[in-house]
């Protein structure tokens, strides 16, 4: 179908269609505005389902449950807000949106997440999820384009998570006489959905579908479907095979074990509620909480301190109290980071190893020697000094807080693995002796479109 990018939707709203985001098997993608409020929407266009040879029946039941999810007004999710046709055959669900950026977007950009990021991904996406599900509201359908990041340093504590119940279930596939099962149309389906006359029960396939997203985000790949358009070889795997466990790929037994558990083919052996699964996580990853005074039981369960209902779209959700993360050693090696920061990486490696970036800088500090040490070999070059072997400098990171210095092994791994930590700003200190320290600082945002790179003299 022709690319609808500018033009514009006429309901009893005007929807106009900013760019399109993603074209997949069946669907279509676009951001738009809602006139003449200048609201931003989500336009979800089904327009694959006319070739697919879908019959009227699929279509009143997407127009249904778009109707039923409508209703619903829940912290977390973006609600549907209208329906409509194109023309007959081609449905299409509007939805709230949301400034930010995909958490597919992310993964394709970062590739793996560490562990820290992803416990408090799980935390905020299995809060949303419970609360759904105590309205009778199931998602069927969960992947990382249906979870929306805003920028920010708490980005996935603030996630939100679209289109509930209007996805297409595997029995609607599977009716679809021309319709192939590529990946993104199975990726979220739990091993039981696969097997005939099998009950389904929602809660457990949406945990499932959470640890399945938990896994990509933590190694990369989806547990079964790692090839990005043919499904064929997961449909197979996923008919009687476990997933292969992330301890096999480069991830922490107790943090692997968990989501083993989340991803057991057998539904009654996965964590009793989402809360368990996403508590589990958090203690695998940051271990116990440390000792504090006993203070007065909540008059409430847990959950409801995570503001049921009615929160304020830019209040920021309470986090339990956490250790701070430290760099992880065993953190998932594949795929490797993006070839954007490798190549910062590389420049800070390059910078922290060349003695010419201080000469270039200006003389030595008054507080240290002013005789560098003589170098082993020199040439004149148009009567330009050149050192041969000059003096390597020293890559210190800093802490904003404390203000405590540790040096840094200055190689573009050990420099991507820091960033990779998942910090907004990060504080560097090039030392070299004889000369004045340089405070260096990189800042990107979350969907690096942008990167910022401080470098000043240190006057701490």
């Amino acid at each position: 179908m022709e690319n609808l990018q500018g033009g514009t939707l006429a309901l009893e709203h005007r929807y106009h269609l900013d760019r399109r985001i993603s074209t997949e098997s069946l669907i279509s993608r676009y951001a738009a505005t809602q006139e003449p409020f200048g609201l931003p929407v989500q336009v979800v266009i089904f327009e694959g389902l006319p070739e697919a040879g879908a019959e009227d029946a699929l279509i009143e039941r997407i127009r249904n449950s778009a109707e039923r999810a409508s209703h619903q007004r829940i912290e977390g999710v973006l609600s549907v807000v209208d329906f409509g046709e194109l023309e007959r055959g081609v449905p299409f669900v509007i939805e709230q949106s949301a400034a930010g950026t995909s958490l597919a977007a992310v993964l394709e950009r970062r590739g793996t997440l560490p562990p820290g990021e992803v416990v408090l991904l799980v935390e905020r996406l299995a809060a949303i999820l419970e609360r759904a599900h105590h309205r009778e509201l199931f998602h069927g359908a969960l992947t990382a384009r249906w979870v929306r990041l805003p920028e920010g340093p708490d980005a996935f504590e603030r996630a939100t998570l679209s289109f509930f119940s209007v996805g297409l279930t595997l029995a609607e596939l599977r009716a679809l006489p021309h319709a192939a099962l590529t990946t993104d149309l199975v990726d979220a389906f739990a091993p039981e959905v696969f097997a005939e006359d099998e009950a389904i029960n929602p809660v457990a396939a949406d945990q499932w579908a959470l640890g399945a997203l938990a896994y990509r985000a933590l190694c990369g790949v989806h547990p079964y479907f790692d090839d990005p358009i043919d499904a064929s070889e997961g449909l197979v795997r996923i008919a009687s095979d476990p997933a292969p466990t992330l301890e096999e790929l480069g991830v922490e037994e107790a943090i692997s074990s968990v989501i083993d558990r989340a991803l057991q083919r057998d539904p009654s052996s996965r964590w009793p509620t989402l809360s368990d699964f996403a508590h589990e996580l958090r203690l695998a990853v940051h271990g116990p909480e440390p000792d504090s005074a006993p203070t007065p039981a909540p008059s409430s369960p847990p959950e409801v301190a995570r503001r049921e209902d009615a929160e304020l779209p830019d209040t920021k959700r309470e986090s339990p109290p956490s250790l701070p993360e430290p760099p992880r050693s065993s953190a998932p090696l594949s795929p490797r980071p993006s070839g954007y920061l490798l190549t910062l990486a590389l420049a800070l490696f390059i910078l922290s190893n060349l003695g010419w970036f201080f000469f270039a800088m200006g003389s030595p500090s008054g507080n240290a020697s002013t005789e560098p040490e003589a170098p082993t070999a020199q040439v004149l070059t148009s009567g330009l000094q050149i050192h041969s072997e000059p003096p390597g400098a020293r890559l210190y990171t800093r802490s904003p807080e404390s203000g405590e210095e540790s040096l840094l092994g200055a190689t573009p791994q050990a420099l991507t693995d820091f960033v990779f930590e998942g910090q907004q700003g990060v504080d560097f200190v090039l030392r070299l002796e004889g000369y004045q320290d340089q405070a260096l600082r990189v800042e990107e945002s979350l969907a690096g479109q942008d990167l910022r790179i401080t470098l000043q003299p240190d006057d701490r």
